[in-house]
């Protein structure tokens, strides 16, 4: 480890933690004299007001001790002074702290290794980089973060977040080959792994499969029989029939633009358009772009769309079609927990009478894929000060041969294909859920994640909402894009 300036990580806090690797390492043993403070100023370029931070803070923990007039130096571990090991995480989804407290109780179960304290906080996934990023200022960030793969890359190249050595020869190999299709890159930066992915969904089209049924409909599986499904159900006499509002709804509000990407990326898929290349580099806007997102204004534009999808976040859209008051939602199986508690209906009362997800519709003329992957995974901090604990705890629940039961509990997906497997023959709804899984394909990842979502968000609303003018707006939005990813 060396000192970066370029990170909001204060440098007493990364002083603190090199000095805490070479002890831990055996390159300081116990007994040996630490460099006087004003050699470590001069070794590591700083002042000494960090490098006393540094220092009193390991001499409170009892790693260092210090002797007037002769030096400070590295503590004697004494036999049974060892307190339990214990973790600190913070995560934005139900499903990765579950996870999470059941490796702990799998680790606590084993004889062999002493009793783990985890302290979890939950914190809703839009507030939480917020919330990781002040505990970092402070140098306070918890060991472990559950974090988006669309952000992972960002923090990496930030040096928020630590690479994971020491899980074991193959270890990487076995998650290439282990993890479905399109998960193992997200979570590789640099050819380094930086997170063990949990949890994976996927995105499309969310249906009142009850209404198409009572309508004599199909779920559409092309883009011209979707128009025709938003056609009918903007129709009077369906509105009044179903008592709904308007026939579709998505996010297309500025609170969470990431959002809006994982709803509307899909449509110029569909129509065979891209923003990136195959290397990962932006994409020059072509006519498949303009086509998708003309398609697409073209929706707002005869009243199909709810108005309010403007301003939405993540949240309303799946709370307006359990409530009835749309027909259909581009969202992703992510919000069927959302689903479930805006419905009150059961499980399996949802999922086999009221409510159908299948892959957004394509144009003939397209054969890409239309869904995308969505997943977050739990990451170790820089800041951590047990890393290697958190490897192994993570070694451990990527291992667990009993991982299925959480997933399965909430109907929802996992990275792991082993995992997938047992769901797909335990659920009939989780079957075709895992097929999409492996057809689907990552979302692009940047440094600059957000500031990138924002322009593409922005794209959306001047094109769908505004009416600027569509090639003018589309070649601007790129123009500043490759700007941005050239810094």
């Amino acid at each position: 480890m060396r000192i970066e300036r370029d990170t909001p990580i204060p440098l007493h806090y990364q002083l603190q933690r090199l000095i805490r690797q070479q002890i831990e390492s055996g390159t300081l043993r116990p007994g040996d004299q630490l460099p006087t403070e004003q050699e470590l100023c001069r070794e590591y370029q700083m002042s000494r007001t960090p490098v006393r931070q540094a220092l009193a803070v390991l001499a409170q923990e009892g790693v260092i001790y210090r002797r007037a007039g002769v030096g400070t130096f590295v503590s004697e571990r004494r036999p049974g002074s060892q307190v339990n090991p214990e973790l600190r995480a913070l995560f934005g989804t139900k499903l990765a702290g579950q996870l999470l407290h059941h490796a702990r109780r799998r680790w606590n179960q084993n004889p062999a290794t002493p009793p783990l304290t985890l302290s979890t906080e939950h914190c809703f996934s839009g507030a939480l980089r917020q919330r990781l990023n002040e505990a970092t200022a402070r140098g306070a960030a918890p060991d472990l973060v559950e974090l988006d793969a669309l952000y992972l890359t960002d923090y990496a190249h930030a040096a928020y977040l630590t690479a994971l050595p020491h899980l074991g020869a193959g270890w990487d190999d076995l998650l290439a080959t282990e993890l479905e299709p399109g998960i193992h890159q997200s979570y590789t930066v640099q050819n380094a792994l930086f997170g063990l992915p949990v949890q994976a969904e996927v995105t499309g089209v969310w249906l009142r499969q009850d209404w198409f049924a009572a309508a004599g409909l199909e779920p559409p599986e092309t883009w011209s029989a979707f128009e025709a499904a938003l056609e009918y159900f903007t129709r009077p006499t369906s509105r009044w029939r179903f008592g709904h509002h308007h026939a579709l709804a998505f996010p297309g509000g500025t609170s969470r633009p990431t959002s809006t990407l994982r709803a509307l990326l899909p449509v110029i898929w569909s129509a065979g358009g891209t923003l990136v290349t195959t290397t990962g580099e932006l994409a020059s806007p072509d006519d498949a772009v303009c086509a998708a997102l003309e398609r697409l204004r073209s929706l707002v534009q005869q009243g199909y769309i709810a108005p309010e999808s403007r301003h939405a976040d993540s949240r309303l859209p799946p709370r307006q079609l359990a409530r009835g008051e749309v027909a259909m939602t581009l969202g992703g199986t992510y919000d069927w927990p959302i689903l479930e508690a805006a419905s009150g209906w059961s499980k399996e009362e949802a999922l086999r009478t009221h409510l159908s997800f299948q892959p957004l519709p394509s144009a003939a003329s397209a054969s890409q894929p239309t869904t995308a992957i969505v997943s977050s995974g739990w990451c170790i901090t820089q800041q951590s000060k047990a890393p290697q604990l958190g490897e192994r705890l993570l070694r451990s629940l990527a291992e667990d041969d009993e991982l299925a039961a959480p997933y399965l509990a909430s109907l929802q997906l996992s990275p792991f294909r082993r995992v997938n497997r047992h769901l797909a023959e335990s659920h009939p709804w989780l079957a075709p859920q895992v097929a999409l899984l492996r057809a689907a394909r990552p979302l692009p990842a940047w440094k600059e994640q957000a500031r990138i979502s924002r322009f593409l968000q922005r794209m959306f609303a001047e094109i769908l909402w505004e009416e600027r003018p569509l090639r003018i707006t589309v070649r601007r939005t790129f123009h500043y894009l490759g700007l941005l990813l050239e810094k």
